[in-house]
């Protein structure tokens, strides 16, 4: 039981609103049961069953537990989810990029890049305690046909399968490059960008639902 849930179990016995057994037996006793209680604190109950359903949802939260995440290398990032130990590698296979996904000496999954990384980055954007991988890659679009600097976004489907989560055409100017800001819950994607005068733009993204949102400059 977390702290929050075991302060608030404290309050209700001592407010009395959680009656003790022999308060129990007493009621019955009365002939008017345990119900004479509710009718006299409607209110009270109401608000003690959200505050109970809110505290459980943050003690499950806290059972789950973060996402650390450790960079091993340039192109290797180890973490620790919800009570499970993993990496996520990037390759040179060819003339493809390879991205593995690691449970122990395990491999889980595979996805193949076949353009330019110049990027490779990991953090938990969704903060659902599972790390997504982002990947900046030189690449045309469908909409935009010159070579330029893309930000990749792949999830892990239930905690093992690499799947897009977002393949972003651009942000908000061109971008010059980007890191994983991973000292909050969610982590944030920092980018340098090239604003219209030819100066660099720094920028914070937060992952929401499908895409990046702004969330503010430095």
């Amino acid at each position: 039981m977390c702290r929050l849930k075991k302060n608030i179990f404290r309050a209700l016995f001592a407010e009395k609103v959680v009656s003790l057994p022999h308060h129990y037996a007493k009621r019955r006793a009365d002939g008017k049961g345990a119900c004479k209680n509710l009718k006299e604190r409607p209110l009270k109950w109401i608000a003690i069953a959200v505050m109970l359903s809110l505290t459980w949802v943050g003690c499950d939260k806290e059972k789950g537990g973060g996402c650390a995440i450790v960079q091993t290398s340039p192109s290797s990032f180890a973490y620790q989810s919800k009570g499970q130990s993993g990496s996520i590698q990037l390759a040179a296979v060819d003339s493809t990029w390879v991205i593995r996904h690691y449970r122990g000496e395990k491999l889980l999954d595979v996805w193949t890049l076949r353009d330019p990384v110049y990027r490779f980055d990991c953090g938990d954007l969704t903060g659902d305690s599972i790390p997504e991988i982002v990947v900046g890659v030189t690449k045309t679009t469908r909409y935009r046909k010159e070579m330029d600097r893309r930000l990749f976004i792949f999830k892990l489907y239930k905690g093992r399968k690499i799947r897009p989560l977002w393949l972003g055409s651009r942000v908000g100017l061109p971008l010059i490059d980007f890191r994983v800001e991973r000292d909050s819950v969610p982590a944030v994607i920092h980018t340098w960008e090239r604003g219209t005068d030819g100066t660099t733009v720094e920028v914070i993204y937060r992952q929401q639902g499908f895409g990046l949102k702004y969330q503010n400059n430095l």
